[in-house]
């Protein structure tokens, strides 16, 4: 989760430029009441509780499953050439289902131009994804969408979709069953964009997204209406689903043939809508659930987990205990087997990787590395076909769900600078093919290409260093407060997060850092400093922007916001920014012959070393004492890498702190 946070922050920031108008109210939702069936078989919404929130709106005579030639999109602009109509069918019009949340903005014609737009993942709808990602859950790890969360309600405009064919958009088992026509996820996307432009009028989304089949139509929107968005960002999707992807086709085909195999549908062949729902093919039903939910997650984490947890997912022509297979038979009857079949086939023959090349918007694919649904090597490829697109990926116990869960908030940030450099090298050089580069780093990571360079000489070609750390070193034990000497750069501690943190917290660090108020965080941010009692502003000589900018007003806010998110998140925050002085330090000690700064007249690159001359941190005075940049930290390196014949090149930027690059662009 924190990682989804931190992407979404990324796309949405680059987004912001198309959204400066005065924020106005939603359209009239629509009549739900003309929409909906009087008394339908399965249900409207996945969480009850929430389907106050859920609208309805008709798009009347959309075409189902017809041809969709994206190079003509005029000649399926109600849908695909060919399709079939449920007026034609002697049913109503297509009903289309979603949540809107949040401040839409619009521009002199009166459209939205800041929309976000959320897909729902394969058996779910917009109530899911509201429970997910506004509410938050164990599963997403937090809130996602809110008030001053990574998607700001304050800022953006959120339509949660439904996908034709389950819940509360249209679907087989309306009525028509068998007879309705099979569509495909071009359908789906279609009719949703219909809903968005004609109802409530959305010109332009900052950001379209989903995780599973919610990034699967992600993609599909991509290349449909390459215009109508600025970023795509797929969680755990696919470009195909055909044989082109052997297990997923392989997956789902077997989920279709429990389903079918039914004693139930077998003997109707599939039309049994006229019999109770106890009657309808449940039990296929719940053999289809059980055999996604064997590959669903991760292998090792199914075989780690007793017997008890797993048997009520097990299915049983006929039940042992009445535990055994509870769960998928409880699962199996808030689902119709035509719906399901239909949603199955209409991934059987979807690829759309030679039109992967339409999308314009800024893409970011995530993907779990273990998902044994939507295989990694496919997303992989999908990175590759998509222009400009990056790609975050990382393995988890619970696979193809990976990407909605935790993320790090359960992770200790206990690691050591090496190991970071170990993780670059790996992204770099191992996965980008990067085998030679010019590396800049600022600040923290200034320190971090410095010793880069030392552990990997062949894959550096010469250093640019913003205000970096690395250039002094420290003694390992630090007084605190008259007569108390605290252990703080013990080096047992790098993986050894509770011991760090029961010496730390004597500090006071953590806790103060946390207890930041808006007020005080803008105040530091920006040089200024203010009465507790009188609230009189005057300057201050440390901070982090001396001049205004867009990059000073993000990093700012991103922080101040992080007060009113999850407190997870400003914890995690918390401890990795605390961690990582104690990371620094403890690879510059003065008592070890092997220091990282002592080994710095080892690089034999080029090196180009830049301060402000109101560089406000470095000396790190409250750890060793030093006070003064110049004479005790750059003369001292530039003699010493003069004296061993290194080539190094130094500026001060007048009037400029810390943020060289903000202040002195």
């Amino acid at each position: 989760m924190r990682r989804l946070i931190g992407t979404v922050l990324l796309l949405l920031a680059s987004a912001a430029g198309a959204t400066a108008q005065t924020p106005a109210a939603p359209p009239p939702a629509g009549s739900a009441a003309a929409a909906v069936p009087a008394t339908p078989l399965t249900a409207l919404c996945s969480q009850q509780r929430l389907c106050n929130l859920k609208m309805f709106y008709q798009v009347p005579d959309f075409r189902i499953g017809g041809r969709y030639d994206l190079s003509a999109p005029a000649t399926w602009a109600n849908g695909g050439v060919g399709g079939t109509t449920l007026e034609s069918l002697g049913s109503g019009p297509l009903r289309t289902a979603y949540i809107a949340l949040g401040t839409p903005q619009r521009n002199a014609e009166g459209e939205i131009t800041n929309a976000v737009v959320i897909n729902a993942f394969y058996s779910g709808d917009a109530t899911d994804m509201y429970a997910q990602w506004v509410e938050g859950t164990g599963l997403s790890g937090g809130s996602v969408i809110g008030p001053n969360r990574a998607i700001d309600t304050n800022r953006y405009y959120v339509v949660i979709l439904d996908g034709l064919g389950l819940w509360g958009a249209s679907k087989p088992s309306d009525g028509l069953g068998q007879k309705f026509p099979q569509y495909g996820y071009m359908d789906l996307v279609q009719a949703n964009y219909r809903m968005l432009r004609d109802h409530l009028k959305v010109a332009r989304a900052a950001l379209v997204t989903g995780v599973s089949m919610g990034a699967t139509q992600t993609y599909v929107w991509g290349v449909m209406h390459p215009d109508f968005m600025n970023g795509l960002m797929p969680v755990g999707g696919t470009t195909q689903s055909d044989g082109g992807d052997p297990v997923g086709n392989w997956t789902f085909q077997l989920m279709s043939s429990a389903i079918e195999s039914d004693p139930q549908w077998r003997a109707t062949g599939g039309n049994y809508y006229h019999l109770p729902k106890a009657q309808h093919p449940n039990r296929g039903v719940a053999f289809g659930w059980s055999v996604l939910l064997l590959t669903g997650f991760d292998f090792d984490f199914r075989s780690q987990q007793p017997w008890d947890k797993v048997q009520p997912d097990v299915f049983y022509w006929k039940p042992p205990t009445p535990q055994a297979g509870a769960a998928v038979n409880s699962r199996a009857l808030l689902f119709d087997a035509v719906d399901l079949l239909w949603r199955n086939r209409a991934g059987e023959t979807y690829n759309i990787n030679a039109e992967l090349g339409r999308i314009k918007a800024r893409t970011l694919v995530m993907h779990i590395e273990n998902d044994q649904w939507l295989t990694f090597d496919r997303a992989k490829r999908t990175v590759e076909k998509v222009p400009g697109a990056d790609f975050v990926h990382e393995t988890s116990p619970v696979a193809h769900y990976g990407m909605s869960g935790p993320g790090n908030l359960d992770k200790s940030p206990a690691r050591t600078m090496e190991e970071m450099r170990q993780v670059v090298h790996g992204l770099v050089v191992d996965q980008l093919g990067v085998k030679k580069a010019a590396y800049m780093g600022h600040s923290m990571g200034g320190q971090l290409v410095l010793g880069y360079a030392l552990t990997y000489p062949d894959a550096v070609s010469k250093l640019i260093l913003e205000a970096p750390a690395g250039l002094e070193e420290y003694p390992r034990e630090v007084t605190v407060a008259p007569g108390k000497t605290l252990d703080l750069f013990n080096p047992a501690y790098a993986h050894d997060f509770a011991a760090w943190a029961a010496t730390w917290d004597q500090t006071g660090l953590r806790a103060r850092e946390k207890a930041q108020t808006a007020q005080q965080i803008d105040d530091f941010y920006h040089f200024r400093t203010r009465d507790p009692v009188t609230g009189a502003v005057t300057p201050s000589k440390s901070g982090y922007f001396l001049r205004d900018s867009e990059y000073a007003r993000l990093h700012t806010n991103q922080r101040i916001g992080m007060i009113s998110g999850d407190p997870r998140e400003l914890q995690q925050w918390v401890d990795v920014f605390t961690f990582d002085i104690y990371a620094m330090v403890s690879e510059l000690q003065e008592s070890d012959p092997k220091s990282l700064y002592k080994r710095l007249t080892e690089l034999k690159i080029p090196i180009f070393l830049a301060f402000g001359d109101k560089e406000p941190f470095i000396p790190g005075a409250a750890f060793n004492g030093r006070t003064d940049l110049s004479r005790q930290v750059i003369l001292p390196f530039m003699r010493r890498m003069t004296a061993a014949g290194r080539e190094v090149q130094v500026k001060i930027y007048p009037d400029t702190a810390h943020f060289i690059h903000t202040d002195d662009p």
